[in-house]
Order: structure tokens, then C-alpha cells, then sequence
């Protein structure tokens, strides 16, 4: 590579020159730019007009008709892409510049599944500038969207890693990108852009700490936390009968989405709870001290519609089976607070409305799962939470959850038990609400005895009359 006239191929090219430009010369070119850091200067010679047709150039090579040899030109078209990308790294004074009259090619590539990676890459590169250049830009939108439909239709580690690298990019850039993929993107397509939403957060637990570790925007995290405050309003009296407005859109449009939606967003959430040093801010923030008492009730939801779906077996089981054959199952739990309340019954009643009732019982699973590691982690490191969380009903809910079902995640138990830890743990106020509980209520587990499996004992001792609970 030392003798490769880089400076006259280059030249050419930035010139719209294609003759002589085959797979082998891009893949060369491609290259030398990578690993020689020298080019920086040729590169920025260019001024911004030549620079946007050189990536004009490159990518209408990786779009041209592949009809005739296509192998060929598949090829040819894979490397023009990573020339592209290689030129943005590489350049400083067009830094993470890209030519908006290009979004449209990345979006038709993407949605023929065609140089994902290499898509994917170059709008990563791109992604700091994305945001304020491009953002009311439709084809950002749709190129957003399929993103998120590559993301979970393919099974390619390294497709799916690319794909990723893009949205945490745009999460923490861009403080404005989830809520503009909430107004504009369709409800399924937000949908699985939470899913690698969740994935990206989940990193933030199970990652070591270090300077390249996924820092989402707090404006992002804010709206997750947003969301879910807004579906908890959206299933009330006053969201169906208030007028819908510019700023405001009715609740009929979100509503259907909500029950695959919030597991995500509590898994979010649950997950940028365990980094208080990045995201205290956002949860110590006026207004969201009820986002815990929002996710216990969300809990107490999932719980209800679990026993539901129970009673709705067992119902069944009495007509074709005679009762020394049923199988023998805990009293199935059943929620006052919702049964009274009508945005909670209609939130209950979305969640296990669905045509498949497995389909049914794992949503409700995965509402249930998130939610506990949800206030587990939000009342860790806050003493008012724990406080809210325990008036609200989580000792006992997080207690009930802890009962594992076939449709559960296999950390449901200890998820529970962690909560539960947290909200007793030099909380006098839920000691005493653990006390209280009766070892066998209807629809809640042995208490002692799961404890006991788990290493945990709960000591009950009388302080001035009143019984308080150690553990």
C-alpha cells in the first residue's frame, strides 16, 4: 500500500470520475483510508459541495441497477459504502456531514435489506449531526423504522450489533429522537425501536463501566419515563373524554400498542434506575416522584389479569374434569384496587385481551417481570420511594409476584425477593406492612416459606404495642 497513488485515485473520484473505478479499486481505496491517518488532509481539501458529490458519487454506486453481474456489482456497492464511511471517520472539517439528499438511498437500501451493515454504518458515522440536520426529514423516519424491522427480523449477531450501534448513537446524541420516533413513527414500528431500546439499556447493567459505554440523552430517558406516565393517563376517564389537540393526540391512537409497549419501557426503566450517577436527575426531577406509584399499580394490573386468566382455566377445567384430577393450584390473585377502578380495569382488559391466551399470560408475564425489577431498582437508592412504593401496595405485590408460572422469566422469584429487600431494608414503615401480612392470604404464597428457600427470615417483635417485622 505504500506506493498506491492514493492522491490521483482520490482525485478522480471526488471529480465523479468512475472510469477505472472497479470493486478491487474501491475496496482499495477503502482501505488506505481506514489505516492511513495522512488522508485527512487530502480529504479536507475538498469544500462542502465536493464532498457532498463525492458521497453522492459513492452511494449511487451502491444503488445502481444489479440486474447484470450482480455479485459483482453487490460487491462494488458494499465497498463504495464503507469508502463513504471510512472518508467521514477520517475527515475533521466534514466531521459527521452527511448530504441529505442521500437519506432517500439509504432508506430504499435498507428496506430491500441490501449492504445493511454497511448502511448502518455509515449513518452512525453521520448520527451526530443527524439529529439537528435531518430531523423533520421523512426518510429519517422511515430509514428509523427500518432499522428497527431489520433489528428483529434477522438473526446475524454483527447485523444486529450495526443496527444497534445506530439508535444508541441517535439516544445519546439527540435528545430529542424518542420523541420524535414516538410523534411520527407508526406504533409497531416504536415498538420495536424499544426493543433495542431495551437491549442498549439492559447493557448499562450487565456492562462494565468505561468511557464508550451507552450514555442515553436524559432527555431520552425522560421520555420513556414520559410514556408511561402518559399511558397510565390514557386508560383514564379523562383521556377518553378530553378533546384531542395539535400538542395532545387522542389516546385512541397509542392505546392499542400500550400492553407490548410498557414491559419494554419498564425494562428500560428498571434498567437506567441501577445508574443513579447518570440518571438521578431524571428521576429525582418534579413530577416523576409518581412514576413509582404509577409502575405499582401497573404491577398490581399484571397480577390481576394473571389470576384472570387462571380463574378463566379453571373454569374450564371444572367442566371436563373431575375435581380429584384438577391439578391443585395457589387461590388465583385477584386485585380490589383494579376491580374499583375503571382506568385500571381497562388497562387490565387490554392487557389480556388477545386472540391467543399463552399470548395473553406471557405479556402479562413480561409486565409483571419488568415492573418488579422496576421498583426494585427505583426504591434501591431512595428512601421517599420506598416509602411511596410501600403505600401503594409493593410489599405485597412484589410478594405475590414472587410466585414463578410457566409463562414467567427464570429470575422472576429472585427479582422479587431483591425488591422486596429494598423496600424493607431500614424502612420501618414497610417492616411493619411485611408484619402485617398474613403468611397464607388468599392469592399470595407462603410468605415464610419462600423466604425460608431463599435464605430470608422474617423476625416479628413488638415495639410499643406494634408488631414489626426484621428481616
Amino acid at each position: 500500500m505504500d506506493s498506491y497513488n492514493f492522491e490521483d485515485r482520490f482525485s478522480s473520484l471526488a471529480d465523479g470520475n468512475l472510469e477505472g473505478i472497479d470493486t478491487l479499486e474501491l475496496r482499495k481505496l477503502a482501505t488506505y483510508v481506514g489505516m492511513n491517518e495522512h488522508t485527512t488532509a487530502t480529504i479536507d481539501r475538498l469544500d462542502e459541495e465536493q464532498y457532498a458529490g463525492l458521497q453522492h458519487t459513492l452511494v449511487t454506486v451502491a444503488t445502481e441497477d444489479t440486474v447484470a453481474s450482480e455479485g459483482q456489482k453487490e460487491e462494488r456497492g458494499r465497498f463504495a459504502l464503507r469508502l463513504l464511511m471510512n472518508i467521514g471517520q477520517r475527515s475533521e472539517r466534514h466531521h459527521a456531514f452527511l448530504s441529505p439528499s442521500l437519506l432517500p438511498h439509504l432508506r430504499d437500501l435498507l428496506m430491500a435489506s441490501r449492504h445493511v451493515i454497511e448502511c448502518a454504518a455509515v449513518l452512525t458515522m453521520a448520527a451526530d449531526k443527524l439529529g439537528a440536520t435531518s430531523a423533520l426529514d421523512e426518510n429519517l423516519d422511515t430509514i428509523v423504522a427500518a432499522v428497527g424491522h431489520l433489528w428483529m427480523s434477522v438473526e446475524d449477531d454483527s447485523t444486529r450489533s450495526w443496527l444497534s450501534a445506530f439508535v444508541a448513537k441517535m439516544e445519546e446524541v439527540d435528545g430529542a429522537f424518542l420523541a420524535n420516533a414516538f410523534g411520527e413513527l407508526p406504533s409497531s414500528a416504536f415498538s420495536n425501536l424499544l426493543h433495542i431500546t431495551e437491549a442498549l439499556c439492559d447493557r448499562l447493567v450487565v456492562g462494565g463501566r468505561s468511557e464508550h459505554e451507552f450514555r442515553m440523552h436524559p432527555n431520552n430517558a425522560q421520555m420513556l419515563v414520559d410514556i408511561v406516565l402518559r399511558a397510565h393517563f390514557d386508560y383514564s376517564d379523562e383521556a377518553r373524554d378530553g378533546p384531542s389537540t395539535a400538542t395532545l393526540p387522542s389516546s385512541s391512537r397509542f392505546l392499542p400498542a400500550y400492553p407490548d409497549q410498557l414491559p419494554l419501557l419498564l425494562g428500560c426503566i428498571a434498567s437506567l434506575a441501577t445508574r443513579r450517577d447518570l440518571f438521578d436527575d431524571v428521576f429525582s426531577r418534579k413530577g416523576n416522584e409518581r412514576l413509582i406509584d404509577v409502575i405499582v399499580e401497573m404491577l398490581d394490573v399484571a397480577l390481576h389479569v394473571e389470576g384472570d386468566l387462571q380463574r378463566a382455566e379453571e373454569s374450564e377445567e371444572e367442566e371436563r374434569m373431575r375435581p380429584e384430577d384438577r391439578p391443585q393450584q395457589a387461590p388465583a390473585f385477584q386485585s380490589p384496587r383494579v376491580l374499583s377502578s375503571a382506568s385500571l380495569s381497562r388497562m387490565a382488559s387490554a392487557l389480556a385481551t388477545d386472540e391467543s391466551r399463552e399470548r395473553a399470560k406471557e405479556r402479562a408475564g413480561a409486565m409483571k417481570c419488568a415492573a418488579v425489577r422496576a421498583i426494585g431498582n427505583l426504591v434501591a437508592e431512595c428512601a421517599a420511594s420506598r416509602v411511596r412504593a410501600g403505600a401503594s401496595g409493593a410489599v405485597v405485590l412484589c410478594l405475590a409476584a414472587a410466585r414463578r408460572r410457566e409463562h414467567d422469566d427464570a429470575f422472576v422469584t429472585q427479582w422479587s425477593i431483591a425488591a422486596l429487600r429494598y423496600l424493607c431494608l431500614g424502612c420501618p414503615e414497610n417492616q411493619e406492612i411485611l408484619a402485617a401480612i398474613d403468611s397464607t392470604p388468599t392469592g399470595i404464597i407462603d410468605r415464610d416459606k419462600l423466604l425460608a428457600q431463599l435464605g430470608m427470615r422474617v423476625v416479628t417483635v413488638e415495639e410499643g404495642g406494634a408488631k414489626r417485622a426484621k428481616l
